[in-house]
């Protein structure tokens, strides 16, 4: 098996890591990393650099191109060529909705590719929608607890000048 025949839309939320047993004596699964090794939904786990398996980790996208089957990316209407079409209004802010990308098409002979996605719409309702690579963002890397703590304790130390002097940006 390889990357591409990978389902990552079919990921259980928090397990983006589908290993494959190179022996075959066990069936695929989906893990998530926990310390020092992988481990599945029922508890079973493959030691990190061990033998006997290929562990492939969900597609990190870069924002160029279409966002891969399966990621959660940000949709912005305002950067789409429609950003006045009417479906616009059934999502749930004004701005930017986190989606997940279904699937790539063609819709059209001698047309581009889009990416068909789902989203929760402002009427609680969910809505499948598509749209070209431009149209989507990556979402801003998450935070951790220690970052979190530790830009506190500039800030309290020396305010903005002591987060710009660590390296801290704002980013959009």
């Amino acid at each position: 098996m390889n990357e591409l025949n990978i389902q990552w839309a079919d990921a259980p939320e928090g397990y983006d890591i589908w290993i494959v047993d190179d022996n075959g004596s066990q069936p695929s699964a989906w893990h998530r990393e926990s310390g020092d090794r992988y481990q599945d939904q029922l508890g079973l786990y493959w030691s990190k650099g061990g033998d006997g398996f290929t562990a492939y980790h969900r597609p990190v996208w870069s924002g160029h191109g279409l966002p891969p089957v399966g990621s959660k990316v940000l949709f912005v209407p305002d950067a789409c060529d429609n950003a006045d079409a009417e479906w616009h209004r059934l999502l749930s802010t004004d701005g930017s909705e986190v989606v997940e990308i279904l699937a790539h098409y063609s819709p059209c002979k001698d047309s581009g590719t889009v990416a068909v996605f789902c989203f929760d719409s402002k009427d609680n309702g969910r809505e499948v929608e598509q749209a070209v690579a431009g149209c989507f963002k990556p979402l801003p890397p998450a935070v951790s607890e220690e970052e979190l703590d530790e830009i506190e304790r500039l800030y309290e130390e020396g305010g903005p000048a002591a987060l710009w002097d660590a390296g801290y940006r704002k980013t959009n």
